[in-house]
């Protein structure tokens, strides 16, 4: 059975399309330069933050806007490094059943795939109406705004272990459901 598996990564784009227009890679720029490739990549792939505690920019984001001669909320606006979680993955099934959604891999952003709703949708309609919330909130799914684990328990007046727990039961039960689903289409 083929399987495809759906993966969605964020970036600071600014700061990527400053790079990649003057030079071939990130580790190109920082040898030419002297900077910390680990960091620079680290604020392209927002897996850190150049914002320091007292709201100032790191030494090593100011060398980088001098460079490009750029201020640094342009190349680093601080909106993008509140962003919790920067990737996600989601597997299929080639009937376009959802047969897994992994949580632990991050929030899936938006997915445009009609038939891949409408299949979501459907192991969606199975899940207890509060179960269903919490998927819908922890993953963006149908329009609903992203929250965290904390959101959520400050939401529904429930502890973050038991909201943690209804999404990892919800998550097996859509896929198992997905499953089962798959077995009969293939029949």
């Amino acid at each position: 059975m083929e399987e495809l598996r759906i993966e969605t990564r964020l970036r600071n784009n600014r700061l990527y399309t400053a790079i990649f227009s003057n030079f071939k890679s990130v580790k190109h720029f920082c040898e030419s330069y002297g900077l910390n490739g680990g960091q620079v990549g680290s604020y392209l792939n927002l897996t850190e933050s150049p914002i320091l505690k007292d709201g100032s920019y790191s030494l090593l984001a100011k060398k980088v806007c001098v460079i490009f001669s750029s201020l640094e909320e342009d190349l680093f606006p601080r909106e993008i490094y509140k962003i919790k979680k920067t990737s996600a993955h989601i597997e299929l099934s080639y009937s376009n059943y959802v047969i897994a959604i992994c949580p632990e891999q991050r929030m899936i952003d938006t997915i445009e795939n009609k038939q891949l709703g409408e299949a979501l949708n459907s192991l969606l309609c199975n899940l207890k109406d509060r179960d269903k919330m919490i998927i819908e909130h922890r993953y963006g799914l149908n329009g609903k705004e992203f929250k965290t684990l904390e959101e959520l328990a400050t939401i529904l007046n429930r502890s973050k272990a038991l909201i943690a727990t209804r999404e990892r039961i919800s998550l097996n039960k859509m896929r198992l459901k997905g499953k089962k689903s798959l077995i009969e289409y293939v029949r």
